[in-house]
């Protein structure tokens, strides 16, 4: 595509150098700029962009676009207000616009994004070729990867996009994380249907405050495509969503189980099979069988069924097609080995979905309830001791162990969490080593205690210092059960 064609979706402020030149690819790092390239030189939480625009030239780079005037011979130089803007613009235009022409689901919320997102997947591919794209990475068809967050930069998006356009997906589920919002990565994008989970302490790290976090997902509801004709879907059991549904102009869908909302459940059984409620819904009531343990999955549930039925769907094939759901590996995992302990793996990683995933395993172990957790480096370190606290209430026994210590200190990450567990009672160990402490919680655990893994889910990789190092809970557990 012409650069001159580029600049009409975000207006520059000044351009020095030739525009009428064609751009065969866009980056934002530098290894990854070829011959032709337009390098976004972007200033991050920890790098800036505009130290590698040598870099990106040498690799072929032909233009740069920056929000400072910068200086560079042999390359036009295109200055804007905003280069997160207009990255999130020129992407979208780059790919030729491939999110217009699929149905794109949005949800966020702090806890339950993955497992609604898979659900609302699972459901799609009965019908239609679907997309996922989220924490997990991005799936369609037989092909998968990822590019390492929650919801890709605006570039990567729209390439995943526009890949997933071109082998004839007409309908996409992602996870919208608050970092996505704030940093414009999905600022082109218009959303069909929207979905809002919850809200609970996470990421102050970035946002400072739970207002600034809340005012990030409130923007979501801003992106609808028209919301006469969408389902917009919001947690109503949640302070957070009851919240949302004032600050909206307009009346969301609503699930729940605390409260009157339009969709809702009452639990009747709890095991490690699954669990059984009574839906209501707009159509009726019924008794049905979740493949999925504990409340928090009911809460997720609720949510893909509200989603399917507000785009049409009757409630006896949406109920038929929520109980065929498939649990989504590393939440809730359950490894277990005939007559022997077991193991559960789970992504839960803020104060909130600890307490959720413990409360639900304390109702179903008859035996020892044992946690092997850590926090993440270089993140939110207000929540470090209250995850502590949380363990050491709902636990029988703690490993405090590394998750992904990042540049930071394993040993000052697990003091704070310390901090948390220290009061509640409870005995626990320090072992920085993760696979050390999950051999250690196995080998401590008898027969009927369950051991829970938190924190890490499916990741196949820990973070030390600036490298992903391969590691899976789940290929060490099975090493030592």
């Amino acid at each position: 595509m012409k650069l001159s064609n580029l600049l009409k979706y975000y207006n520059p402020i000044k351009e020095t150098g030739n525009t009428d030149i064609s751009i065969t690819n866009i980056a934002t790092h530098s290894s990854r700029v070829k011959p032709s390239g337009l390098f976004f030189a972007i200033k991050g939480e920890k790098t800036d962009g505009h130290n590698f625009i040598q870099d990106a030239i040498k690799n072929g780079a032909v233009a740069v676009v920056s929000d400072r005037e910068i200086q560079y011979q042999g390359v036009t130089l295109i200055f804007v207000e905003d280069s997160k803007s207009a990255l999130s613009a020129y992407s979208a235009a780059f790919y030729n616009f491939p999110a217009k022409e699929m149905d794109i689901i949005g949800v966020t919320g702090t806890n339950g994004k993955t497992t609604i997102t898979n659900l609302i997947y699972q459901i799609l591919s009965k019908e239609t070729i679907a997309g996922l794209i989220g924490t997990s990475g991005y799936f369609y068809g037989d092909k998968k990867g990822s590019f390492g967050l929650t919801t890709p930069l605006a570039d990567d998006l729209h390439f995943i996009l526009k890949e997933m356009r071109d082998f004839g997906v007409k309908k996409v589920v992602m996870e919208v994380s608050s970092h996505a919002l704030i940093l414009k990565r999905v600022e082109n994008i218009s959303f069909k249907s929207v979905i809002f989970t919850n809200l609970t302490q996470d990421h102050l790290d970035f946002h400072k405050t739970i207002e600034n976090y809340y005012r990030s997902k409130l923007k979501l509801f801003g992106m609808i495509e028209n919301h006469k004709r969408s389902a917009v879907i919001v947690n109503a059991d949640d302070q957070y969503g009851k919240r949302i549904m004032r600050d909206i102009d307009f009346t969301p869908v609503t699930y729940g189980i605390a409260g009157n909302a339009d969709y809702s459940a009452r639990i009747l059984n709890v095991n490690m099979n699954g669990t059984k409620i009574q839906l209501k819904t707009p159509e009726g009531e019924k008794k049905i069988s979740l493949n999925l343990i504990g409340k928090f999955n009911v809460y997720n549930s609720l949510a893909a069924i509200a989603w399917a039925m507000e785009g049409g769907k009757s409630m006896e094939t949406v109920c038929k097609d929520i109980c065929e759901v498939v649990p989504i590996p590393g939440r809730l995992e359950i490894i277990k080995k005939e007559n022997e302990r077991f193991v559960v793996i789970d992504y839960a990683h803020t104060p909130a979905a600890l307490e959720n995933i413990l409360m639900t395993l304390r109702k179903l172990v008859t035996g020892r309830l044992i946690c092997v957790f850590g926090c993440g480096g270089d993140r939110d370190r207000e929540k470090r001791p209250l995850m502590g606290k949380v363990a050491g209430i709902l636990s029988d026994l703690v490993y405090l162990t590394s998750d992904n210590p990042r540049i930071e200190d394993p040993m000052n990450i697990l003091l704070d969490i310390e901090l948390g567990i220290r009061d509640t009672g409870t005995e626990y160990f320090v072992i920085p080593d993760r696979e050390e402490a999950i051999r250690r919680a196995i080998s401590d655990a008898d027969i009927n205690d369950c051991v829970l893994l938190a924190g890490k889910g499916d990741e196949e990789y820990q973070i030390i210092g600036e490298k992903r190092i391969p590691f899976s809970d789940r290929l060490v557990a099975h090493k030592y059960l």
